[in-house]
């Protein structure tokens, strides 16, 4: 069991266990006896992954991801109930960049975008990234609620550099959920989460669409750069972006993609259907092409990392 990746720096035996703390702590792994049938210990050796029971290893598999997945929805709703400013699905503007329409129209982060056009947004971000799509540069009437008061701006969209979309520069702010009972964080939080696990999944769709941008996906870089902010925010931006974080590192691992947890569960239920495990070769030329495609996908995110 590592935490982080490299050369081990500190390393602990617990019982059949060894601990490495190492000279890169950022993420970790956890090395199993016995993942791959590769002759190294006895076929009846019951401490072997592979010589458990499909659905064992299946539920262990999984625990990974789940883990992941509930660390972040607890801290979620930890913040949210302690009334920390936390991610919304509601119309609510970050500081806007510099030199974008938003920043030019004196939008500040904070402001909450009801309308645009005179047609309600139904309070959804969503909502709002669609209008502004679909206005394709005309200029817009925002009405947005600051504090107490409606205020009617105009904003025009300008194109983003690879033409595929219109932007004002500005992206989703926090909320704070004054008074929320713990069960109102936690719904609030499953919310925010399944909102987080839909913009993965689109994040990655585009990769294979030659019509989406692929601005919304961001690789080793773009998180480092995000986390760098969050630090530089204080404590509590910094909790909110290790819960996003988690929370999208859950679904990701999910995906059916070999090397990933989700290409590990696929691989046990087609060996539950054939009623008897891949070869090893097999198992291990899977592994390295899924491993191989994995790493691609990682430079295609740091390219678009740089490109930003």
């Amino acid at each position: 069991c590592s935490i982080g990746f490299g050369k081990p720096i500190l390393s602990r035996q617990g019982g059949e266990t060894v601990f490495h703390l190492t000279l890169l702590p950022w993420g970790g792994f956890v090395e199993i006896k016995g993942m791959i049938r590769d002759g190294t210990f006895a076929d009846d050796d019951p401490s072997a992954f592979c010589n458990g029971s499909i659905r064992s290893r299946m539920a262990v598999i999984a625990l990974g991801p789940a883990i992941n997945y509930v660390f972040g929805l607890l801290l979620l709703a930890t913040l949210c109930y302690a009334g920390f400013p936390v991610p919304t699905q509601r119309s609510i503007l970050a500081a806007p960049s510099a030199g974008m329409p938003a920043a030019a129209a004196g939008l500040p982060a904070g402001d909450r975008v009801i309308s645009i056009d005179a047609r309600p947004l139904e309070t959804r971000w969503v909502n709002l990234v669609e209008a502004i799509q679909a206005s394709r540069g005309k200029p817009m009437d925002f009405v947005v609620q600051r504090g107490a008061e409606r205020i009617q701006v105009k904003v025009t969209a300008q194109p983003s550099p690879d033409g595929k979309r219109w932007l004002i520069g500005v992206s989703q702010g926090n909320e704070v959920h004054r008074e929320a009972s713990p069960g109102q964080s936690l719904a609030y939080a499953f919310g925010c989460a399944n909102q987080e696990a839909v913009k993965t999944l689109k994040a990655l769709a585009s990769l294979f669409s030659s019509s989406q941008s692929k601005a919304g996906f961001s690789g080793p870089v773009g998180i480092v750069r995000s986390g760098a902010s969050a630090v530089r925010e204080g404590l509590a931006s910094l909790a909110t972006f290790l819960s996003v974080l988690s929370i999208n590192v859950a679904i990701f691992n999910l995906l059916p993609w070999p090397a990933l947890d989700g290409g590990r569960l696929v691989m046990l239920a087609v060996e539950a259907l054939r009623g008897r495990p891949p070869s090893p070769r097999s198992e291990i030329l899977i592994s390295a092409l899924g491993l191989a495609a994995l790493l691609a996908l990682l430079l295609v995110g740091t390219v678009q990392d740089f490109l930003r």
